[in-house]
């Protein structure tokens, strides 16, 4: 068992156990219908105190938004609470809304499910809450034990709050979007059902359903008959506007209105139900939330919906499909299995596989810090995301990346972030966003042979803008893709900077409509270097494209020479970008702020752009400035002029608007440090790879929860860095580059397994005091097992 702190601790199966309910922030939880598309995905955020969210793919299809992201006392949620008759006295199962003195409380966040654990005034409560592969939805297992030596009498109030629809075009559109909705019970099956009038089409014929775009949802208690009693209307219930669910007059009095309501505004489901359990008896039910079809609904005498249901009321059935769900987690994360010396990269290892799971699916979009309303996903992000798959299911990896060429234009730009349904967004021009695509492209064929995708043809986005027909292979866009880049340099062949490259905040103004071309991207520049060595050398793998090979080198020999020559700072390392206009070079050593960045550093080393001496003085100058006891700093010294001097910033972009050592603004920047840990590696520094690693683990950033606050069990986004307030707090947990990025950067450098063209490399770099370390790795339709022994 690991440390444990004042919340919670690893249990010995390397669950998370949270036996103190008052953890710094609302820690989070996710739990997602498995071997679906991640644009199909059903998906439910879950804090420790029963807050979050229910979505299906992006913010388009939402069930359940408890605004978890504005709302830090995680005060609305999924909740049952349970009311003894005789005392009057409520509690949940969750602990939030009533958080009951008497009561003892723990959960355990497992792979596939969370438990809420509970006793009070003599009752023992388990909550056992999953995400079935069998329905979009959730069903909650619950177990009540009395273990007085009287009978008890008790009202059971299992509740949902409803935000049901496109979550964006509810917050802009407020009641007159509530309009298109509804909830009423519904006799024949004994739940109350959600409608949804317009929207996003779920898997119905719209030409067939006359418009009604969108879900019917079934909120449903196993305790149910045709007699309960049933709330809509978190108003009704609530009796006043003053009152919150733990003083409601409805919960209260043990009295609902049993009436339906015609619209979507404060909209809930609350059941109340009432049973007897004797001295020393169990009983058991569940409670469901279950997502159907509209055309079922209306059309198919609701035979799909009625089928689940009849499911949810089987305990038999519950207790099998629960197994189904965590016997998945289990056989996926064994297909790739790491044993070290260091039993925290074991331990972390699996809640790292199963947040790059979360990521993969969700991408940027819903979470503690993310609204989900609009982003989507991120081109560049879930390209960055979704090689970490390829040892599991390459399969959905190929997919999923057929689905992402589709949101490349045929001159090579790309949607900065798409969705379901509409459109993407052009209104951002990453420089570096085309690049991405062919990397991962590359991933896959190393991983699995199939030169074939090459010569699969996918649309162009011209299509999802009404311009049918449009359409290439896949290689045919990954050179699209490059030649953009290369044709969008300077005349010193340096890439431009134009929205952004990676580092979102580096976003100066656009004028007329258009990005800047007024900075040259070394960061950039060093990426071309290698998309053009690895494209050619797919080429000539493959046998495809073969005389473009040497074009390629070329153009990398071309760009790595105007990095040497334009891109070196005096002190030795690598600018971050080069000004065009006469104004000053950002990350270089004769600025006031931000002398140094650590992209440059990381990427000169990751795309072979610097030899053995100057990646000496790099290291040399990323130990000296931007190190801390959290990982290093993106960069240094920190933008202060807004903040602390009230002095304009001199440019348009958000890096000098942001907090000091927050976000890009000089936090550590826990992707970046993933990068690190490989720039280490590839420099055969074992020791400072494996110690970089090890400092940025979860669970060794926590060590002081009430000053990190955040999930001690998942990857942040960043930490707060030195010099500006809260140094050590994390942020953006859960849906970051970090965990995708931190498993490469694990599994393909320190213990060194990275697939290539003709078979596994095998080539660790390991701290020296590792004896001994193995791995279990699929590849190719074998599984490898390999241990490695280290004695001298």
């Amino acid at each position: 068992m690991s440390t444990t702190n004042k919340y919670g601790h690893f249990d010995d199966h390397g669950r998370y156990v949270i036996d103190n309910p008052y953890t710094p922030e609302p820690w989070l939880h996710y739990l997602i219908r498995v071997e679906q598309p991640g644009t199909q995905t059903f998906c439910s955020g879950v804090s420790y105190a029963g807050g979050g969210f229910d979505v299906k793919g992006t913010h388009e299809n939402t069930f359940v938004d408890t605004q978890l992201h504005l709302n830090d006392g995680d005060g609305n949620g999924r909740y049952v609470l349970i009311k003894d008759k005789k005392s009057g006295e409520v509690f949940s199962t969750a602990w939030q809304p009533i958080r009951n003195p008497n009561q003892k409380y723990k959960v355990t966040l497992d792979f596939g499910r969370i438990d809420f654990e509970s006793s009070c005034n003599g009752l023992e409560v388990k909550n056992t809450m999953f995400v079935p592969k069998h329905f979009d939805g959730w069903i909650q297992n619950i177990t009540i034990k009395n273990t007085t030596s009287e009978t008890k009498d008790l009202q059971i109030f299992p509740y949902v709050p409803i935000h049901m629809g496109d979550a964006l075009i509810r917050l802009l559109a407020g009641d007159n979007d509530g309009f298109f909705g509804g909830a009423a019970f519904d006799r024949d099956l004994n739940a109350i059902v959600f409608r949804r009038h317009h929207g996003t089409n779920v898997n119905d014929d719209p030409a067939k359903i006359n418009g009604m775009l969108g879900n019917v949802a079934a909120f449903y208690s196993t305790l149910n008959n045709s007699s309960t009693e049933y709330e809509t209307s978190l108003e009704r219930v609530l009796g006043g506007r003053f009152n919150t669910l733990a003083t409601a007059e409805g919960i209260k009095a043990g009295k609902l209105s049993n009436k339906d309501q015609a619209y979507l505004r404060r909209t809930i489901g609350l059941f109340l139900n009432e049973v007897s359990i004797k001295a020393g008896e169990t009983i058991e039910f569940a409670v469901a939330l279950v997502a159907g079809s509209t055309q079922d609904y209306y059309l198919n005498n609701k035979s799909q919906i009625k089928g689940f249901l009849a499911s949810v009321n089987n305990a038999a059935t519950r207790a099998e499909w629960l197994a189904e769900s965590t016997d998945w987690w289990k056989k996926h994360m064994g297909m790739l299995k790491l044993s070290s010396p260091e039993a925290k990269i074991d331990r972390a290892f699996r809640w790292l596989q199963y947040q790059c799971q979360i990521v993969f699916v969700l991408n940027r979009m819903k979470s503690r810090f993310h609204t989900g309303y609009e982003y989507g996903w991120g081109f560049r992000d879930i390209l960055q995301d979704v090689n970490f798959y390829l040892p599991y299911e390459a399969d959905k990896v190929k997919a999923a990346l057929k689905h992402i060429a589709t949101q490349m234009f045929t001159n090579g730009i790309c949607y900065h972030n798409f969705f379901i349904d509409q459109p993407g967004n052009r209104g951002v021009e990453a420089s570096d966003d085309p690049l991405w695509l062919p990397n991962a492209v590359i991933k896959y064929c190393k991983e699995t042979g199939d030169f074939k995708f090459l010569d699969e043809v996918v649309d162009y986005a011209e299509v999802r803008e009404g311009t049918p027909g449009v359409s290439g292979t896949i290689l045919e866009h990954c050179t699209k893709a490059l030649d953009r880049v290369w044709t969008d340099c300077s005349p010193r062949h340096l890439p431009y900077m134009k929205d952004c490259d990676w580092n979102d905040d580096l976003n100066e103004k656009r004028v007329n409509g258009e990005p800047r071309r007024t900075m040259e991207s070394i960061m950039v520049a060093q990426q071309l270097v290698k998309a053009n060595r690895d494209l050619a050398e797919l080429f000539t793998a493959s046998g495809k494209k073969t005389e473009l090979a040497s074009e390629y080198i070329k153009r990398a020999d071309v760009v790595l020479e105007a990095i040497e020559k334009y891109g070196i700072d005096k002190e030795g390392y690598y600018k971050r970008a080069i000004a065009c206009d006469g104004s000053e070079d950002l990350g270089t050593s004769s600025a006031e702020f931000g002398r140094i960045y650590l992209e440059p550093q990381a990427f000169a080393v990751l795309c072979g752009c610097t030899g053995k001496e100057r990646a000496e003085k790099v290291i040399a100058a990323v130990k000296k400035d931007l190190d801390t006891d959290f990982g290093a700093m993106i960069c240094w010294p920190l933008y202060t002029d807004l903040a602390n001097k009230n002095i304009l910033p001199k440019k348009t972009w958000n890096v000098e608007k942001e907090p000091p050592a927050m976000k890009e603004n000089g936090s550590i920047f826990m992707h970046l440090n993933a990068w690190l840990v490989q720039a280490y590696a590839i420099l055969g520094m074992g020791k400072d790879a494996v110690a970089c690693y090890l400092k940025t683990l979860p669970e060794n950033m926590s060590s002081d929860p009430d000053r990190y606050k955040c999930e001690p069990y998942v990857y942040p986004e960043y930490v707060r860095g030195r010099g500006g307030e809260e140094h050590g707090r994390g942020g953006h947990t859960w849906l970051t580059g970090t965990a995708p990025t931190m498993h490469q950067a694990v599994v393909e450098y320190i213990f060194g397994l990275q697939a290539d063209y003709d078979g596994l490399v095998v080539d660790p770099c390991v701290d020296s005091s590792w004896k001994d370390f193995a791995v279990v790795r699929n590849f190719r339709g074998s599984t490898y097992n390999i241990a490695v022994k280290n004695p001298s």
